[in-house]
């Protein structure tokens, strides 16, 4: 579709990967609501997303982890403190 395709376009050319896990199988008992998902659904979407970043690779800069995936993350005016 052309969101995807956009999408895809501009990640590429910031450096990044293009993620695309919309098929990724989840139930109606992994969400809170329409829009959010509860604790069980949030920690089957980041092992998902965890596995596919291994799988390719990205998750590490010359085999040195670049980010502890599986520890919470630190922001400071909206930026991601290492």
């Amino acid at each position: 579709d052309v969101y995807k395709r956009q999408a895809h376009r501009m990640v590429g050319r910031l450096g990044g990967t293009y993620l695309d896990l919309r098929r990724l199988q989840m139930d109606d008992g992994q969400f809170h609501n329409v829009d959010h998902m509860n604790p069980e659904g949030a920690r089957r979407f980041t092992e998902a997303t965890v596995a596919a970043l291994v799988e390719l690779g990205v998750w590490q800069h010359h085999g040195v982890p670049v980010l502890d995936v599986l520890q919470p993350l630190a922001f400071e005016d909206g930026i991601l403190v290492l």
